[in-house]
């Protein structure tokens, strides 16, 4: 065995953030949002530098990638601590980046400066063409500038106030070429301009809603376009200055991006999201100022268009960035190529599907592309699909899990009877009826399958309604009686028990029920406040309870309905109460599901990125730890974020998102070890007894102290108080003290989360690391001279906690500080004894050798033995659950107390067993 022993200078952190204190528990998983695809890298924006056209910037997840040969080739540069959300390069060559701080760079380091206070969204950043260096940033919360690149930032929202009373939130902003006191502003009410630099506004176009994108003709600066990410999108023009506004086409296509040519009048490029996709693709192109527009697709495979760089460098170059890369063309769009292969893996995720008898078998669909997971999530592979064609939803059949049927793109069918592993395709027939309007989009939006007859299929198609088939998709006829005009399906769900009744949600008309098969709908918005209805799910338990998200944001007319939220009726859609989920304006629920094992239990992802849990039918809810990653909280109304519950042990979670699927796993607690005075180690539950000392016949040199598991409950290492080590079923040994020939008094052994290494604390805060375990520090090499007691490793094992007997609390590596006892000003009685972080390493529970308990971070009170009024002669460690729903104290006598939601197998006292007891460790769930 390798045996090490390290110590090195480190620094300190010492960042100190307020105790907190409270009785309300929260959910975090075990570990942090993880994904290892379908992997992929969407381009969120392109910005050219505006004295060196060649040169341009993409930024790709939480990577920014640089060309210096007008996108040829790239290189990445230095990575951000976050996404970046805006990016702006200014006319003294530095690269600003927004991604809940400001990093200003120049390509090999990055200074972060703040952003406005009240943690608004981002939306855009522009620099004063004027004022070099000076920074407008559109928020949620208005409109902010610097002149010092975020060191001091001031509002200009005195005037930016809607007539509700809220300011406006500015999703784009464009600066009068030759006046740069004159500002264009986007917002969702419209478009918004100053004169005056700020002072005041005007609202100009309030038709042109959602606007994202605003360009100014080169040839022609009283000519602005503006497009639309609104339902009804578009895109518009003005020629005198905004007076005056004239819609250019592409009514119902959500325009994100918009180029003007300088070197040809007349051309005109606008990107497109993603809901556009179903029938055109990306790109359009106009060569009469928009009158007509054409889709560009050679050499471009499908993919919404999110940034337009246009003759930047040469005549003719266009670059875009979309959601499969960065394509550039060179004869103004007419012909595309891939720009670079590093920067074009991106898979925008439409649908994922789980089977139920082996969960962890996943499937998922980007376009026209298929991959499988046979392993829950941590490898993928691709299935072969029909070149060409693409689908947004897969549908399998409940009754025969391995039936998966495929609405696509063209009308088509496809299936397969292998779980996804092969395909066929057949041409459908859809009937049409008088409901049906013949004029609209065939868009295909969702698919659902009979519970009980896999021939019976139900589908979504775009302004035409929903239509039936009895015959596994070969012939279709559209059942839209009872449906408004306007009835672009959103939401499908089946009553699993009642499966003649339905409840399909139509954008804008709210929802609408069948209990006859879908021959006759009725609507069903009783109590509803929202009429934009996004998602339906039903408790498989009790059907009558049915969940319901719906959308405040895009409002049309704006501010016709009122909050969005979540939404629940008892009586199957019959009357709906809207659940107590306070969201800040334009934030929505965008992924709605249940927990099929705990039907109380229904999770929500935010378009803010958060995810929310309630685990009483929605009364009350909280935050999920760790939350989605900033990346995947960029949501839009057009698209749900597929979010599913595998009924896997443990637990999975998976998210689709334009960066691939994430997941995250959540165990439960499956047992504990406990030790005992004389080394004798007792388990619990499902813990496995795997020896002990006494058993060995082994008396140690020195008293035991410590026992910690291993990650997978198979094993556990036991620590002598002189740092002797001793090993236990898979229990690895790395190393001890008296076999390095030292002497030093150690009380804690931690394992790193890899399991192939670990740390011994030494009485004087010494760190000694065996294994693979990183020394990042010490007490002793920062020259700090305190009594130790206790150690924590961190999720990631590149960091670790170290506290002494008065509550300081040391932080090394990528440990974050988030608060101590002396720091809140807390004097103990008698000494602390343990450490424990909660799972994500966002805060941490210290326990008092009386029984104090003290959370930090994100770390919640839950009681304590004083609170509950159970005396302990000592208390000897604290487990807290991978959920940090709940933790055990552990007394000098055996005595094992709960706090919040823990699960009790038994302890020594409740066995009749009288002894000291000196350490506890929990045991969890683990991956079949």
């Amino acid at each position: 065995m390798t045996e090490c022993y390290q110590r090195a200078v480190s620094r300190l952190l010492l960042t100190l953030l307020l105790l907190t204190i409270c009785g309300a528990d929260s959910l975090a998983g075990e570990t942090s949002w993880t994904t290892s695809g379908p992997a992929g890298t969407r381009i969120k924006q392109l910005e050219a530098d505006p004295l060196n056209p060649n040169v341009i910037l993409a930024s790709v997840m939480q990577s920014l990638y640089l060309s210096d040969d007008s996108g040829r080739s790239w290189s990445l540069l230095p990575t951000l601590p976050g996404p970046p959300v805006a990016m702006v390069i200014t006319r003294t060559g530095k690269i600003c980046v927004a991604n809940g701080s400001l990093y200003v760079g120049s390509g090999s380091f990055w200074q972060r400066t703040s952003l406005p206070p009240g943690h608004p969204v981002t939306y855009c950043l522009e620099e004063d063409p004027a004022n070099p260096e000076t920074l407008y940033l559109g928020t949620s919360k208005g409109l902010f500038f610097t002149r010092d690149l975020g060191a001091t930032w001031f509002p200009l929202n005195d005037d930016l106030v809607d007539p509700n009373g809220y300011v406006y939130p500015i999703l784009a902003l464009a600066f009068h070429p030759q006046t740069p006191g004159i500002v264009y502003a986007g917002t969702w009410n419209g478009i918004l301009r100053t004169v005056n630099g700020g002072i005041t506004w005007d609202l100009l176009n309030p038709a042109c809603r959602n606007t994202v994108a605003l360009a100014f003709d080169p040839a022609d600066s009283d000519t602005i376009y503006a497009g639309s990410k609104a339902f009804e999108g578009g895109i518009f023009r003005s020629q005198d200055a905004g007076a005056t506004w004239t819609p250019l086409g592409l009514g119902g296509i959500q325009v994100q991006a918009i180029g003007v040519s300088a070197s040809k009048p007349g051309l005109l490029y606008a990107g497109t999201s993603h809901r556009d996709l179903y029938t055109s693709g990306g790109l359009y192109i106009s060569e009469d100022y928009g009158q007509t527009w054409v889709v560009s697709r050679k050499g471009c495979t499908y993919g919404s268009v999110q940034s337009l760089v246009v003759d930047s460098g040469y005549p003719g170059l266009v670059l875009a960035g979309a959601d499969d890369g960065v394509f550039r063309s060179e004869d103004h769009g007419v012909t595309w190529s891939t720009a670079h292969p590093e920067v074009n893996t991106v898979l925008l995720i439409g649908d994922i599907n789980i089977h139920p008898r082996f969960p962890d078998r996943v499937l998922a669909i980007q376009g026209n592309y298929f991959y499988k997971s046979q392993d829950g999530g941590a490898s993928w592979s691709a299935v072969s699909f029909f070149e060409g064609f693409w689908v947004q939803n897969i549908a399998r059949s409940p009754s025969i899990p391995d039936l998966v049927y495929a609405l696509v793109n063209d009308g088509s069918i496809a299936v397969s009877e292998d779980s996804g592993e092969s395909w066929s395709m057949f041409a459908a027939t859809w009937n049409s009826a008088s409901s049906v309007d013949a004029l609209a989009l065939p868009t295909p939006v969702g698919l659902v399958v009979h519970p009980t007859n896999p021939l019976i299929l139900f589908a979504l198609r775009g302004g035409r309604g929903i239509a039936k088939s009895t015959d596994g998709g070969h012939t279709w006829n559209y059942c839209n009686s009872g449906l408004p005009g306007y009835n672009w399906g959103v939401g499908l769900a089946i009553d699993p028990s009642q499966t003649d009744t339905m409840y399909l949600s139509l954008e804008l008309q709210g929802i609408y029920r069948t209990t006859d098969g879908g021959n006759t709908w009725t609507p069903a918005n009783a109590g509803l406040t929202s009429i934009y209805v996004n998602q339906i799910v039903i408790d498989p338990e009790n059907p009558s309870t049915v969940y319901a998200s719906a959308v405040q944001a895009d409002a049309y007319p704006a501010g016709s309905w009122g909050p969005g939220g979540v939404y629940r009726s008892v009586d199957r859609g019959l009357n709906w109460t809207r659940c107590p989920l306070d969201l800040p304006l334009y934030d929505d629920v965008m992924s709605l599901a249940l927990d099929a094992e705990e039907p109380s239990d229904i999770y929500a992802g935010t378009a803010s990125g958060e995810f929310l849990v309630s685990h009483n039918q929605g009364q009350d809810w909280e935050a999920l730890s760790p939350s989605f990653p900033e990346i995947v909280g960029i949501f839009h109304v057009s698209h749900i974020y597929p979010l599913l519950i595998s009924p896997s042990s443990p637990k999975m979670f998976y998210v689709g998102s334009r960066q691939g699927i994430y997941c995250l796993t959540q165990r439960k607690i499956t047992g504990y070890y406990v030790l005992g005075g004389d080394g004798g180690v007792f388990a619990f539950g499902q813990a496995h007894f795997q020896g002990s000392l006494p058993g060995l016949g082994i008396t140690p040199n020195a008293p035991l102290v410590n026992l910690t598991a291993t990650r997978t409950g198979n094993g556990y290492y036991l620590l002598g108080a002189d740092g002797g080590v001793f090993a236990f079923g898979d229990a690895a040994f790395h190393g001890s003290i008296p076999a390095l020939g030292l002497s030093a008094r150690c009380l804690d052994l931690e394992v790193v989360p890899a399991g192939d290494g670990y740390y011994l604390l030494g009485e004087d805060g010494g760190v000694f690391a065996f294994g693979q375990a990183p020394f990042v520090g010490s007490l002793p090499s920062i020259g700090i001279a305190t009594v130790a007691v206790d150690m924590e490793v961190t999720p990631t094992g590149r960091g670790y906690w170290v506290i002494a007997r008065d509550g300081g609390v040391f932080s090394f590596g990528d440990a974050r500080f988030w608060g101590s006892l002396p720091q809140s000003r807390i004097k103990l009685l008698r000494p602390l004894v343990r450490i424990k972080s909660v799972a994500d390493g966002a805060g941490y529970y210290m326990l008092g050798e009386d029984g104090g308990v003290f959370a930090f971070g994100s770390a919640r009170f839950m009681g304590s033995p004083q609170t509950a009024g159970i005396p302990l002669d000592r208390a000897n460690d604290l487990e807290i659950s991978p959920q940090n729903r709940g933790y055990f104290v552990l007394g000098g006598r055996g005595e094992l107390l709960q706090f919040g939601e823990m699960p009790f197998f038994g302890s020594l006292p409740a066995l009749g067993i009288q002894t000291d007891t000196i350490d506890l460790d929990i045991t969890t769930e683990q991956q079949p």
